[in-house]
């Protein structure tokens, strides 16, 4: 019913692979090696915040120099006159 898994041999995830004499020499997978050595864990850059996404919204808003930053506008609100509108 269950058929074994083949080992995984170590040389895959090693730096030296291709170019190690024990890899070459070995009759079967490679499972224990002292000069195993994997490659450097990439660099994690800090992630800064962006800006806040616009909100999807209709009316002069959507066209407004200030939709940004005004206070009048709101999701669920559509604006067809204001005296800030530019």
């Amino acid at each position: 019913m269950h058929q074994p898994i083949a080992p995984i041999p170590l040389c895959t995830n090693c730096v030296h692979r291709g170019r190690c004499t024990f890899e070459r020499r070995a009759a079967g997978p490679v499972l224990f090696c002292e000069l195993h050595t994997m490659p450097p864990a990439p660099v994690r850059l800090p992630v800064r915040p962006g800006p806040a996404p616009a909100m999807a919204v209709g009316g002069l808003c959507s066209t407004c120099d200030n939709r940004d930053h005004c206070a009048l506008r709101k999701q669920d609100r559509i604006i067809l006159h204001c005296e800030h509108y530019r």
